[in-house]
């Protein structure tokens, strides 16, 4: 997990991700990927604290992907996360 102040936008997320994931990718050395491709980071998430946009996400996922191909390690994603207040 990276800390990001409590209404981050697309900004300050996707360039925290763009800082972190290649230093993660060489430190590990993954053979393989499990990627949580959470959505409570979306801004219409009700408990969630930052603000990420539909496109976004959809800039996340490429570049996530992207990145953990061009280090030769396959990906297996999966989708958690995003939540709303009322849960009934």
């Amino acid at each position: 997990d990276v800390g990001l102040p409590s209404g981050s936008g697309d900004v300050e997320y996707l360039a925290a991700l763009r800082r972190h994931l290649p230093q993660a990718l060489a430190y590990a050395r993954p053979d393989v990927v499990l990627y949580d491709a959470g959505v409570d980071v979306h801004e219409e998430d009700k408990l969630g604290l930052l603000r990420i946009s539909d496109e976004g996400l959809l800039q996340r996922e490429r570049y996530v992907l992207e990145t953990c191909l061009k280090w030769g390690s396959p990906v297996a994603a999966f989708v958690g996360g995003g939540y709303h207040r009322n849960l009934d």
